[in-house]
């Protein structure tokens, strides 16, 4: 599956604009009148925003919004954008963007007839139109103002809302939800210093959010998700209808009754398709074994199709409808999976969950939909197995970095359960090079290595060996670190291995970094241990994150021509962080006339915490080190 794709729906949209009786800032459009505070690490100022969100019942939505937002510089420009989706449940009644000056003078101004629309959609895929226009400036600061009304029929949660987001300071923004008594809307806050205001007249009830004067905030790099550390408020409701589908999700055990619903009749196969399956699994010995060669038949027969819109989004294709067709999104292949192995009488529950490499947040404690995949989980004891349906390369049982060690909704015939996925051990993901280099008397040289993997490098190496022969060489040069080699030569072995092998040959016209006098300098080894160095910051406030636990060794010999000698070797290295360890050892083969260099790095967890941050960083640092050391050859001919 490529990570890049989301392929469960979650609602996402522009806010919309609403025209409750309030006194608005006069001063929102001269960049000068900004406070010198609200400048500090600020790309862009949010000088007003209003937003209503207006519930009438469970399938009847109105979100109108007016935001005006200072855009300091260029790494702020994104704000110059604006886009709506639309569809049959979803309709832009009215949009209108006005851009200004530095002093405030209107420069240009946009109705929604002046906006750009594309088609979205057809075939597997609710139709609609996405609307957008894309405003440029020679020069900043410019004020840019937005004010839409949306429509909805039909929505699973009022949206969650952001303040602020990196780089962005706020001279004041308020957020006021209205719906009728007779529902229940519920809502938790993040990073606010405000406690929202709540009133109620003639059964409506009203909540409003503030916040004002907050100033801009760094990303710190690596720390996952930014959403979870700025201000925000998330929402469910015991009443919604989308598409026809009713349901209360105020609790994740009535979030998983309600995919019970939009599942119903589409888990499991036709008697005919059932026994098809049964036949393959005939000669199995163990439920384990069963499970492990459905999945080997799925990840061999069947490719994975993104839909994402409109109930789509949430309802999977029938299992004997991906049966037949051979194709399916993560619901319709997960959904097809827990049909086959029902079929063979093995119980298994699909999940909903948060994709992405670093650690997705969400709040275990309060019911919202922020998922935007489904795998599947196979109970069996203390040795559960999780499945993720939409790869053809993952190693049976391993999600990898996209979806492990994170809470899961696991969809039970009882409704949801929020289970974490498990983290993969440093064993997981392995990666070992053993590299031959034949040095001439002038420092050419030839080489050649083998490549084994498991895990997470398995996977990236079989995503490059679906890429063109010309990009191999571009990837050796950019993450293995080698030189720019005159020859080169990239070839890979099998995917279904559970080792996945390559080999790469080269030549190049000199194995030395620089030469004096009769003297070489050679790097101890071909490929780097450690890719970059962490930013070295004065307090480290986030946790960091790695792509995930691993193990690398790697192990290079230098066949040394007649007539050259040793004159120095690096010295071995043996150093430790809180997470790993680091090793590397030199020595020379007097028969055989060689120089092996060999190193082995650990690290046992992705996370750094932040009292940890600055010895991993010293420790990287001299991994990056160890890797420029020099063995020094000299040639007595």
């Amino acid at each position: 599956m490529h990570k890049s794709i989301i392929c469960f729906c979650a609602l996402f949209f522009t806010f919309s604009t609403m025209g409750f009786s309030f006194q608005q800032p006069t001063n929102i459009y001269r960049a000068s009148d900004i406070k010198e505070e609200l400048t500090k690490n600020a790309n862009t100022v949010k000088r007003f925003e209003k937003v209503e969100i207006e519930i009438s019942g469970p399938d009847k939505v109105l979100l109108h919004s007016h935001e005006v937002i200072t855009i300091l510089n260029e790494k702020g420009k994104s704000e110059l954008d604006f886009y709506v989706y639309t569809s049959k449940s979803h309709a832009l009644d009215d949009a209108e963007i006005k851009l200004y000056d530095k002093n405030g003078v209107q420069l240009e101004k946009y109705k929604k007839k002046d906006f750009s629309s594309q088609a979205a959609g057809s075939g597997l895929v609710e139709d609609g139109t996405i609307y957008f226009i894309n405003l440029s400036t020679g020069s900043f600061p410019v004020t840019i103002e937005k004010e839409s009304t949306e429509r909805y029929r039909g929505m699973i949660q009022v949206p969650r809302f952001f303040f602020s987001q990196p780089n962005q300071s706020v001279e004041y923004s308020t957020l006021l939800v209205k719906h009728p008594t007779s529902m229940k809307v519920n809502y938790k806050s993040f990073h606010l210093k405000q406690a929202p205001k709540k009133t109620s007249d003639d059964n409506i009830e009203v909540v409003q959010f503030e916040a004002s004067s907050l100033p801009a905030e760094k990303y710190e790099e690596n720390s996952g998700p930014w959403t979870k550390d700025f201000p925000h408020v998330l929402f469910n409701s015991d009443k919604i209808t989308y598409d026809g589908y009713s349901g209360n999700l105020s609790t994740w055990k009535d979030m998983g009754l309600w995919y019970n619903s939009l599942v119903k009749n589409t888990n499991r196969l036709s008697t005919i398709n059932q026994e098809a399956i049964r036949n393959l699994v005939v000669n199995a010995k163990s439920n384990n074994e069963k499970v492990r060669i459905l999945y080997s038949y799925l990840q061999n027969n069947f490719r994975y199709v993104s839909i994402q819109l409109g109930i789509g989004g949430f309802k999977p294709f029938p299992a004997d409808f991906v049966h037949e067709k051979k194709y399916g999104d993560c619901k319709g292949l997960s959904n097809y999976m827990e049909a086959c192995l029902a079929a063979v009488d093995i119980k298994s529950y699909s999940a909903w969950i948060k994709s992405g490499d670093d650690e997705t947040y969400i709040d275990p404690d309060f019911t919202y939909d922020g998922f935007d995949h489904q795998i599947l989980m196979v109970p069996a004891g203390k040795d559960t197995i999780w499945l993720e349906c939409t790869s053809n390369y993952n190693e049976f049982g391993h999600l990898g970095s996209f979806t492990e060690n994170r809470y899961a909704l696991v969809l039970t015939e009882n409704g949801g359960q929020m289970i974490k996925t498990p983290v993969s051990k440093d064993r997981d993901n392995t990666i070992s090079a053993f590299t031959h280099i034949n040095i001439e008397s002038e420092g050419e040289a030839s080489m050649k290595s083998v490549i084994r993997s498991t895990g997470e490098y398995k996977y990236m190496l079989i995503n490059i060996s679906r890429e063109s022969s010309d990009y191999y060489k571009k990837f050796a040069v950019s993450y293995f670190g080698v030189g720019n080699p005159d020859e080169f030569e990239m070839n890979f072995g099998k995917k279904e291995d559970s080792l996945f092998n390559c080999s790469i040959e080269m030549s190049v016209e000199k194995v030395f970094d620089f030469k004096a006098g009769t003297k070489l300098f050679i790097k101890p080894r071909m490929y780097k241990m450690w890719q970059h160095s962490l930013n070295n910051t004065e307090k480290r406030a986030k946790d960091y994150f790695l792509d995930h636990p691993l193990q690398k060794t790697d192990t290079t010999a230098f066949h040394l021509p007649e007539g050259f000698t040793v004159e120095t070797l690096p010295k071995n290295k043996s150093i430790s962080f809180p997470l790993g360890k680091y090793e590397s050892s030199y020595w020379v083969d007097e028969k055989t006339h060689t120089v092996y260099s060999s190193a082995c790095l650990i690290v046992n967890s992705f996370k750094i915490d932040p009292s940890q941050y600055e010895a991993s960083r010293l420790f990287f640092d001299q991994v990056i080190d160890d890797g420029n050391q020099k063995i020094i050859l000299k040639n007595n001919r």
